[in-house]
Order: structure tokens, then sequence, then C-alpha cells
């Protein structure tokens, strides 16, 4: 798996019509945090002339090529890395697309990080046939996406191209069936389990949770138990900021929540860490 955007598109054939890719050696003009909800102007000059269409939702039909674990040879003659993957000789079942696809997302490290958040929530709001909530949250970042086709990428004000693979966003062929079902129902059963524990020895001691708005940058703190799940986090601050016209999302170190996962779903939180909520629509 490559670490930037620029390498996928050496792997499937797609080129960039425009001149700037986020990538180690040609950073965005500015890479440093953006508000989502207050775009900047459209005229930069920085920017080239990127036409926009309305996304456009997943064809029913559409099928893709599994992504290529081999090394490709640029036109120049150059070995290219291709995506490298954490099982490369593991059969293709729905676990492990679904793993791959959380460890691309997971090494977008070049570019602008909330940006590829943003896009990743994006992709999940186009496959899922959320298409308004997709649109909204592109044009709350002042981004474009000429094809209207998220997983042929999108450009930001700068006009530098975020490529998304189209394994990363369309049902590949050659999927195998596997058993998670199994895996899924115990761990059901073991989180019911235990009926001598109460509900607080359950649920763990109540935690704040400091929260910052892509918005104003203006930091909430809110009262929650580290199994609650994170739709309870974002009704409360919907309370404490008197938000309800707008869409919540949580993220931590690039990695989005969602509503039915709990803080510790992700490794790396820990109490006092900042949670960063995209504020749009």
């Amino acid at each position: 798996m490559g670490c930037c955007a620029s390498r996928e598109a050496v792997d499937d054939g797609t080129t960039n019509p425009y001149p700037q890719v986020a990538d180690a050696h040609n950073p965005p003009p500015d890479s440093s945090r953006r508000n989502i909800t207050a775009p900047s102007p459209r005229g930069s000059q920085s920017r080239p002339d990127v036409p926009n269409v309305p996304l456009r939702p997943i064809p029913a039909e559409a099928r893709c090529p599994l992504p290529s674990v081999e090394p490709s040879t640029s036109p120049s003659g150059h070995r290219q890395r291709g995506t490298l993957l954490s099982q490369p000789n593991a059969p293709w079942t729905r676990s492990r697309l679904d793993k791959e696809r959380k460890d691309w997302w997971d090494t977008r490290i070049t570019g602008n990080t909330e940006i590829w958040i943003a896009t990743r929530a994006i992709v999940e709001h186009v496959q899922k046939g959320e298409m308004e909530d997709a649109q909204a949250l592109l044009d709350a970042l002042a981004c474009t996406c000429p094809t209207g086709e998220v997983w042929r990428g999108v450009f930001d004000e700068h006009g530098v191209w975020y490529k998304v693979p189209e394994w990363i966003v369309i049902e590949p062929e050659g999927l195998v069936d596997d058993d998670e079902e199994e895996s899924i129902g115990g761990k059901e059963i073991e989180a019911g389990g235990g009926s001598a524990r109460t509900e607080d020895e359950r649920m763990g001691p109540v935690v704040k949770v400091r929260c910052r708005l892509s918005s104003t940058a203006k930091d909430y703190v809110i009262e929650m138990r580290p199994k609650d799940k994170l739709e309870v986090l974002i009704h409360r601050l919907r309370e404490a900021t008197g938000i309800r016209d707008k869409k919540l999302k949580a993220a931590f170190l690039g990695i989005i929540y969602q509503d039915s996962q709990t803080l510790d779903a992700h490794p790396r939180w820990t109490e006092g860490a900042v949670l960063n909520i995209m504020v749009y629509g």
C-alpha cells in the first residue's frame, strides 16, 4: 500500500489532468489545519480551473479489479511500488477487504490530514447512498470533483489532487464468503455475559472528553463512559453547543468514529486527548 495519493494513479492507469498531487515531494500550499465549515474563497490564484459536477452514486452493477500487489513500471522505466497489503497471500474475503480499506485510509500521511478525514467520510456517505450528505461535506470543504465520481479523487481549493483508488469505494470482483457472523456473535455474547457485573462496571468510570469543533476551534468537555456509544457523545454535544441543523462526525488521529462505536474502539484514545468534531451540512 502506498503512502501517498499519487502512487495509486500509476497503479490503475488513471492520470491527473491537473498539475498538483498531494505527495511528500509536492505538498499542498497550505497543509495546516482548516476550518471545514468555513471554506476559503474559490478564487485562489494557485488553483487551476478545475470543473465541478454533482457527486454521482455508485452504479448498482459497478465492480472493479482487486488491488495489485505487484510492482509496476512507469513510462520512464522506473519501477513503482504497487499497493502494499497486510496479507498479500490471503483470500479476499469481506473482512479482509474491510481491513485493507481501513489500513489504506490510516496511512494517508501526506497532503492535508483534515481533507483526507473528510474525504473518507464522503466516501462512506456515497457507499451508503447518502448523496446529499456527501455533497454537503464536499462543498463545505471547498473541494471539487470534476468527474462527479469520488473514486476518481477530489481536488482541494489549491488544486491538489487527493486520489482514491476504485477498490476503496467500489465493490471489487472476486470476493469470497467468510464466517464473520460467528465471531461477531461471540463478541455479543461476551459483552452481554457476566450477570454479576453491575452496569457501571461494564460501562467503565465516567471520563471527560474534550471535543474540538471544526467550525469554531472551540473546545467543549463532555462527560461519558468509555463504553458509551459515540451517538451518546454527539447527543450531549448538541445539547451543549445548540447545534441542531448540522452533521457532526467525531475523528481521532485520522480515524472517523461511527456513531455505533465506543471511544475505546480507537486503541490510542486516552482520557485528556482531543476529539476532533467535523461540523458540516
